[in-house]
């Protein structure tokens, strides 16, 4: 049933550094996408931040024979916000642009649900659910729950969102742009999708667009998840004081530390039942560090020195199990 009355052009983003294997998955996922209305036309875009062009061979190799519009290009410049500005200035003569990760497989009919619950919900960004698929990874973490993102119903509406599953209407890139300050630590579109929202653009929820992420067995460790809930926290912090520079905002995110780090000391001995109990615990205390440290001014580093696309920093510690 369409839900159109004029042609609509939607451009998927897929940012790429050194990961042929997963790119090459993607796009497989991209190239079978089913679009139930005739008016709707999917445009592939494969931005590669490798200046060599290492992504060519995999993007070839994954659309050929599609007669989807895919294009390729490389921006040399290294930086995860330069590879995602780059997208959005080739996204003109677009009606929408949605974004995804390199390490996912978008499910059938992703991208249309994505759009038909931004349509009629009227809204301005819409996201969906991203599942993880484990390479390998103790049972306990599976069973933990913590890759796991909570169930909500569709066209609830959210506060921030992330660009490994979105989609938004093409017109505000025109007046935003991703910023480079966190190209060393991530969060550029937790920034991003915060200051649109500011602005009052309508951020909602779509359950049925998931995204299935692949897990390798090093971000399973221990070590890496604590270091990763303390990015979160710490990025996730920056944006708000950067957005609202108050001292009511302080007080807000320091409570929320001070709780979590509370929350997280009384969880720790229910360890002995099970370490997803202790894991859980260690993870708030991890977030109550993150906050407290962009609080004082500090920034947690989660990409390496030069900040090149999607190569997080080495995991540390060793699993618990």
């Amino acid at each position: 049933m369409n839900t159109t009355s004029a042609w609509v052009h939607i451009q998927v983003c897929l940012l790429t550094y050194k990961r042929p294997e997963l790119l090459h998955q993607t796009l497989r996922s991209l190239r079978d996408q089913r679009i139930a209305d005739p008016c709707i036309t999917m445009h592939l875009l494969v931005v590669d931040n490798d200046a060599a062009g290492s992504g060519r061979a995999t993007f070839d190799a994954a659309l050929a024979g599609s007669t989807i519009p895919a294009r390729y290009v490389c921006e040399p410049r290294r930086g995860i916000g330069n590879a995602r500005n780059r997208a959005l200035s080739e996204s003109d003569g677009m009606d929408y642009i949605a974004f995804l990760d390199d390490d996912e497989v978008a499910t059938p009919e992703w991208l249309y649900h994505l759009y038909q619950t931004l349509y009629r919900q009227h809204a301005d960004i819409a996201t969906g659910p991203v599942t993880p698929y484990f390479v390998a990874a103790p049972a306990w973490i599976v069973r933990g729950g913590f890759f796991r993102m909570p169930k909500r119903a569709t066209g609830s509406p959210i506060d921030f969102v992330a660009t490994n599953n979105v989609l938004f209407r093409a017109q505000l890139a025109h007046s935003y742009k991703f910023d480079s300050r966190f190209d060393a630590t991530g969060g550029e579109d937790t920034h991003f999708f915060m200051r649109l929202r500011k602005d009052g653009m309508r951020l909602v929820w779509s359950q049925e667009a998931e995204v299935i992420e692949t897990v390798p067995a090093d971000r399973t460790r221990v070590g890496w998840m604590l270091r990763r809930a303390q990015s979160e926290a710490n990025r996730y912090t920056r944006c708000c004081l950067d957005l609202d520079h108050g001292l009511s905002t302080r007080i807000k995110r320091f409570g929320k530390a001070l709780l979590g780090a509370l929350a997280g000391l009384a969880m720790l001995p229910l360890g002995v039942i099970g370490r997803r109990y202790a894991m859980r615990g260690l993870l708030w205390l991890s977030r109550a560090l993150g906050t407290c440290a962009a609080l004082w001014g500090s920034q947690t580093i989660y990409y390496q020195t030069s900040p090149a696309l999607a190569t997080p920093a080495a995991a540390v510690g060793k699993s618990l199990e």
